[in-house]
């Protein structure tokens, strides 16, 4: 990595990519908060002008979830976290009552 971005190395950049692509509507704030709580250590700033210059954006109409809508103590997958998620996990995919 360049200089500019000292506390992302080759596997910090591995970390957030897929955490990109596991939650495309996470801006850099939403992104630095998973980071965080996974325990890895970055600058924020580093992370902003990383995703800025990898083109890493949010894919909800380019509109980010700021890390302040997240309820305390939750992190993004816990939070928005439906009765329906748990019916799709449970039946493969396939929907109720579809064959």
């Amino acid at each position: 990595m360049s200089k500019r971005h000292s506390t992302i190395d080759r596997t910090v950049a591995e970390q957030i990519r897929r955490l990109h692509r596991k939650h495309p509507s996470l801006g850099h704030e939403g992104l630095f908060k998973l980071l965080k709580e996974s325990g890895t250590t970055v600058d924020e700033t580093d992370l902003r002008l990383f995703m800025k210059e990898k083109k890493i954006q949010p894919e909800s109409g380019g509109t980010a979830v700021p890390a302040s809508s997240f309820p305390v103590g939750l992190s993004w997958p816990e939070a928005h976290h439906t009765p329906w998620d748990a019916t799709i996990e449970s039946d493969g995919g396939a929907g109720v009552g579809c064959t």
